[in-house]
């Protein structure tokens, strides 16, 4: 037995075998999955004033900003999905477009 919750790739189960006992950890005290993290992200400052204008409205950012809710256990999963790299910038700015304002706030919650 593990005690931890682990993220699996659903796809690649060919099997599950129940052994009828009732669950010794339950959804409740899953900490990452209970855990709402607030991602902060804005364009980025490479682009020029036009681009990034763009993007607010793109984005419908609020003061150059866009503040996403998610769980703890899926933040690198919803900057993944955004495209959003946190250890190192595209060369090119317009490749990426946003980054992560918050990074310090967050990085506990990546598993890099």
């Amino acid at each position: 037995m593990r005690d931890q919750y682990l993220d699996f790739v659903l796809s690649r189960f060919q099997s599950v075998t129940y052994d009828g006992d009732p669950a010794v950890q339950t959804q409740d005290q899953d900490t990452l999955w209970n855990t709402q993290v607030s991602l902060i992200l804005a364009p980025d400052t490479r682009l020029t004033s036009k681009q990034k204008q763009v993007l607010e409205n793109d984005y419908g950012m609020t003061d150059g900003q866009l503040r996403i809710t998610t769980r703890a256990a899926l933040v690198k999963y919803t900057l993944d999905d955004l495209q959003i790299k946190t250890k190192m910038l595209e060369a090119n700015p317009q490749a990426q477009q946003l980054v992560c304002v918050n990074y310090t706030d967050i990085k506990q919650w990546l598993y890099d």
